[in-house]
């Protein structure tokens, strides 16, 4: 146990520690190690290099060994349902979109791939599984610029502040205020509005 002293732990056994790492990765819901390491800063727990080094294997064997899968009732009752609202509230199915977007409470796409065993393809067509099985209606709302246009017009006239938020409460989706962030940004500067007012400057 010598080697664990450097983290003061010096009674506590291997299990403990595991314990400490599982609960941590487990409530991130990401089993990235950049993501690890960036959230045990302070914390007294290894990093992802020193976990490797300590069990003698790396980080993906770690979390193929170490990291419990939930059962197929926490599948089917919490985890693909959340899903499907968090895509529908996207009103994207792409991936990259989903791990750059996603509320940051819902958890990452190498964790959904891990817990899930399935490719994204895979959970995607659970996802629509689901849906039927919820009966969840499908997002019917198509925008086009010229649409997204009018509809930022008509709000306004009524004198709404046009905001990210706001825009994405009158009916966008957040996936096409990003997407058309350009266009909005346009339309919203001649109305003599400032952009920064709408958009943060990043």
């Amino acid at each position: 146990m010598n080697r664990f002293k450097q983290f003061k732990w010096s009674d506590a056994s291997v299990d403990k520690i595991i314990a400490r790492i599982q609960y941590t990765l487990l409530t991130l819901q990401d089993l990235s190690a950049a993501t690890y390491d960036i959230n045990v800063q302070h914390k007294h727990l290894p990093t992802s290099k020193e976990i490797e080094s300590l069990f003698d294997m790396n980080w993906s064997t770690f979390i193929k060994t170490y990291i419990p899968k939930p059962s197929a009732g926490d599948i089917e009752a919490f985890l693909l349902p959340n899903l499907v609202y968090e895509l529908k509230r996207l009103d994207s199915n792409n991936c990259d979109y989903y791990q750059r977007y996603r509320n940051k409470e819902q958890p990452a796409l190498n964790y959904l791939i891990y817990m899930l065993d399935m490719d994204w393809n895979q959970i995607l067509k659970e996802c629509e599984r689901i849906k039927i099985k919820l009966n969840i209606p499908p997002n019917t709302k198509k925008w086009t610029n010229e649409t997204m246009i009018d509809h930022v017009l008509q709000l306004h006239a009524k004198g709404i502040r046009l905001t990210m938020n706001n825009l994405i409460d009158s009916g966008l989706s957040q996936a096409h205020v990003k997407i058309h962030f350009r266009t909005l940004n346009r339309l919203i500067t001649a109305a003599n509005l400032k952009p920064s007012r709408v958009y943060p400057n990043k």
